[in-house]
């Protein structure tokens, strides 16, 4: 029952992204990795800031820990990012921003489950954009470089 009930936890915590901090010495080292620059720690930092685990929520610090993230070529902080512009959580909602950024996650070769959960967002934000903004939306993205 207990490795049925592990495993399910794993699952879920991998479909999700999301973790809880064990301590808070856990918290201090991923918030060293982050401000060093790992940019999946930035992304890690950006989820629990967004959700508030561990600590008290805060959308927009997550946001600015996705943009670190997503700058540098992480998926994750990508499609994190694109989330917030399409919610206006954290920033200014910005539909053009959101199919950017959802638009780039999309497209990483990395694929996967959030690779499609990017591009069936983008998809169904585009539902409600116009012509022209989802033309903006595309030429931000061919635009896009990671920051290395």
């Amino acid at each position: 029952m207990f490795m049925r009930l592990a495993a399910v936890l794993a699952l879920l915590s991998l479909l999700t992204g999301c973790f809880a901090m064990e301590t808070s010495a856990e918290r201090v080292a991923l918030t060293a990795r982050a401000i060093k620059g790992d940019a999946q720690a930035q992304a890690d930092l950006g989820q629990l800031l967004e959700k508030g685990r561990g600590t008290k929520a805060d959308p927009t610090e997550a946001a600015e820990w996705y943009r670190k993230a997503a700058e540098h070529g992480n998926q994750d902080g990508q499609h994190r990012l694109g989330m917030l512009y399409a919610q206006g959580l954290g920033v200014p909602l910005n539909v053009i921003e959101a199919y950017m950024w959802l638009s780039i996650a999309a497209g990483q070769p990395s694929a996967g489950t959030e690779a499609e959960q990017s591009l069936y967002v983008r998809n169904r934000l585009a539902q409600d954009m116009t012509a022209e903004q989802i033309a903006e939306g595309q030429r931000r993205a061919e635009a896009w470089k990671p920051k290395r």
